[in-house]
């Protein structure tokens, strides 16, 4: 129950240490080169497996803490498979700068093929080509517009939103309301 929403809470920002630390280390790898074939591709599975946790803390801590949060699942795959996969990424820098830790990004690779886990994602949420967006449990198939993901994620927030708000007044300038 809501009793184990401060358990639930710590944990949620423990795991979150744990993936920022993994996130820390893939990088120095393609920065430096360091760890051989083998080793990086254990760091990178470990990463893969500490987003997929994290995911599914954040969406249980959102269901029993009533935690206002909106989680996106990003499923991409390399620049000369995927042209518009690298402009993705960049709106949802924009959002994630926007909304802060209101806003949960869970990117997959996936030509990442030694974690039956992505099928599995990609299965449930039927994507059949990349860039491929969830936020909560809709699918949005291909390039997904400023706009458009703004509208999607802002719907799902169940308080006044300052990034939402802007969003909202932009929208009525745009349509020509007062």
């Amino acid at each position: 129950g809501k009793e184990s929403c401060p358990a639930m809470y710590k944990s949620f920002y423990q795991n979150l240490l744990t993936l920022e630390d993994t996130r820390i280390r893939l990088e120095r790898y393609t920065e430096n080169a360091i760890l051989d074939k083998k080793s990086f591709e254990l760091l990178e599975r470990e990463y893969l497996l500490s987003e997929i946790r994290y995911w599914l803390l954040a969406r249980r801590t959102k269901d029993l803490c009533e935690n206002d949060v909106v989680t996106i699942l990003n499923f991409y795959s390399p620049p000369k498979d995927c042209p518009h996969c690298e402009a993705q990424g960049f709106i949802l820098s924009y959002l994630k700068k926007l909304f802060d830790d209101k806003l949960l990004i869970f990117s997959f690779n996936t030509r990442y093929d030694k974690e039956p886990l992505i099928p599995m994602l990609e299965a449930t949420y039927n994507v059949t080509e990349y860039p491929s967006l969830v936020v909560e449990d809709t699918t949005y198939t291909g390039f997904t517009s400023k706009n458009d993901l703004l509208r999607a994620v802002c719907s799902h927030f169940t308080e006044p939103t300052p990034g939402c708000a802007e969003y909202q007044l932009g929208l009525l300038e745009e349509n020509g309301a007062d």
